[in-house]
């Protein structure tokens, strides 16, 4: 998890949430992120409702770019989510809590391993991926999933 955040410290990647301190306690890891006042997508739309289409596409053109810096990074969120997705100070999205990302192109988990995986992670399971569920070989492509998801979830 550690590689991870220090991967993204060294990329300039827009969109994405930096690890302001990153510290481990015995077994424990701890990653602070700077503070998000305007809170998480999830959040917003409970409290507003849909967005609409002109500001879906925006705040869809905002995750593609940091999905994409991620990807290209060798990086796969796989707890995409609207949770996950933070509104910083000025109104655009951020991407953020790499709890459960991992650095390889392509991962097996035992389908044991995978359900306890998701019961562990308390992610939404309308968001993740058939891979992800069933435990099979993933990659970028589960994010790509939970994106049209949230897309629809947005409008």
């Amino acid at each position: 998890e550690r590689a991870i955040f220090e991967t993204i410290a060294e990329l300039p990647i827009q969109f994405v949430a930096q690890a302001q301190w990153i510290f481990q306690e015995a077994e424990l890891f701890y990653v602070v992120n700077e503070n998000y006042p305007r809170g998480n997508l999830l959040e917003y739309m409970k409290q507003y409702g849909p967005l609409g289409s002109i500001r879906t596409s925006f705040y869809a053109s905002e995750l593609v770019v940091a999905l994409s810096s991620l990807h290209s990074a060798g990086i796969v969120h796989r707890a995409l989510n609207p949770s996950t997705i933070m509104f910083d100070a000025q109104g655009h999205l951020v991407l953020s809590d790499f709890t459960h990302a991992e650095l390889t192109s392509s991962t097996v988990l035992p389908p044991t391993i995978a359900h306890s995986w998701i019961q562990n992670s308390h992610m939404p399971p309308q968001y993740l991926a058939p891979e992800l569920i069933l435990g099979w070989a993933h990659d970028t492509a589960v994010d790509c999933w939970s994106f049209g998801i949230i897309l629809c979830f947005m409008l």
